[in-house]
């Protein structure tokens, strides 16, 4: 493994990946009425078991870099472009649980009156897929594939030829 294989963005986006996998395991989402209270991982919610996995899967495609992996042409895509696209995906569907809570818990609706309620798991995770798409925009930035419109400096009309 050679890390200096890996720009900034690539080690940043790396750390993200890592870091939200392991606070996958923490409690993410809770609910409580009266003296009852439960709480739960990133792992018994849908939306958030697929911001993981696709998380985990951005981290491990950066990693294979340092191994000197060269990963298959994608059309006229690049692999920045699409790991930038994930990283979007695994922000938003962080971010939509974090708006709307628990809205059942093992198939069963949350009735009315029952406090829900957001873990530090979820704060963890939600910071560390801001980590994900930073590291995806350092990456753009730095490889003169971000549009010009988002800021990039070449327009992203042709990415570079390695």
């Amino acid at each position: 493994m050679d890390l200096s294989k890996l720009s900034t963005g690539d080690k940043v986006t790396g750390v993200s990946g890592i870091v939200l996998f392991i606070a996958s395991f923490f409690p993410w989402l809770g609910v409580s009425a009266g003296g009852f209270s439960a709480d739960a991982s990133a792992w018994s919610f849908t939306l958030l078991m697929f911001a993981v996995i696709i998380g985990v899967a951005i981290a491990v495609l950066v990693v294979l870099k340092a191994f000197g992996v060269e990963l298959p042409k994608v059309g006229n895509i690049t692999w920045n472009q699409i790991l930038g696209i994930a990283a979007i995906v695994v922000f938003a569907l962080i971010a939509i649980k974090l708006i709307t809570g628990p809205s059942g818990w093992n198939g069963v609706s949350i009735p009315g009156g029952v406090s829900k309620e957001r873990k530090i798991g979820l704060w963890i995770g939600l910071l560390a897929s801001i980590g994900l798409v930073v590291g995806s925009v350092i990456n753009l930035r730095e490889s003169g594939e971000m549009p010009s419109g988002l800021g990039g400096a070449k327009g992203g009309d042709t990415p570079p030829t390695a």
